[in-house]
Order: C-alpha cells, then structure tokens, then sequence
C-alpha cells in the first residue's frame, strides 16, 4: 500500500526538521520505496530494508520500519544534526530527481494543517456563538 507523500511531509514536519530537509526526506522516500509501506528488499550481505524509509533490519525491527510514523522517527534520529548520508539514495543523488515533489508535498502539508486550524477556529467561534 502506498503512503502519502504529503502525509510523510507531515511526519517530518512534526520531527521539527527544516523545510529543505523535510523536502530532502520526501525525496529520498519516494527514491526508496515510492511511498509503499510495506515495501521490502534483501540485500547482498542478508539484510531487508523494510518500509517507507527502507530501514535495515540490522538496525530496526519490522514493526517499526513498517510504520510510517515510527520508521520516520527513526529516520530523523538516525540522520541527527547531520545530512542523510546513512541512505544510499542521498549518497549517490538518486533522491534529487524526487526533490520538487518533495517541495509540493511539503506545500501541500502545510496547506492542508492551515485548512484543519481554520476548521477548528471556525467550530470554536461556532460553539461560542450557540451558547
């Protein structure tokens, strides 16, 4: 099943990262595994790569890197302060092809955060106004 790419920007957005590395994020999702959270590939050495971010089993176990929330939080931690170098994708710059989705993702999450904070504010004033 595939995940959203905005939905991932949302993930990264509530990580706290920067817009340029919540775009890099999008980007190296969609070069990894297209956003599809059940996603898998065995590598040479026997390892799998699991889920959106295509974590490695060495490292994570599958329930985490099957969702999406849990595998971007470990994502972030596993990038810290520092750039994304850990995914092969970032390395080589296969990610950058994916970068503009990466920034209309990033857009479309905030508009659709602006659009959920109106409703609120809308039904706030409107139970103000009933009673």
């Amino acid at each position: 099943m595939a995940f959203d790419p905005a939905k991932t920007a949302a993930l990264l957005i509530d990580e706290g990262l920067s817009n340029a590395d919540v775009a890099t994020g999008v980007a190296i999702v969609e070069a990894e595994s297209s956003h599809i959270e059940d996603a898998e590939h065995e590598n040479e050495d026997g390892t799998i790569d699991w889920g959106i971010w295509q974590l490695n089993s060495k490292y994570h176990p599958k329930e985490d890197a099957l969702d999406p929330a849990e595998a971007t939080k470990r994502a972030v931690a596993s990038k810290g302060s520092g750039d994304w170098t850990n995914w092969s994708v970032y390395e080589n710059g296969k990610y950058k092809i994916h970068r503009k989705l990466g920034w209309v993702s990033l857009r479309l999450s905030k508009c659709q955060t602006d659009k959920d904070d109106l409703k609120q504010e809308l039904l706030v004033k409107t139970d103000a106004l009933e009673t």
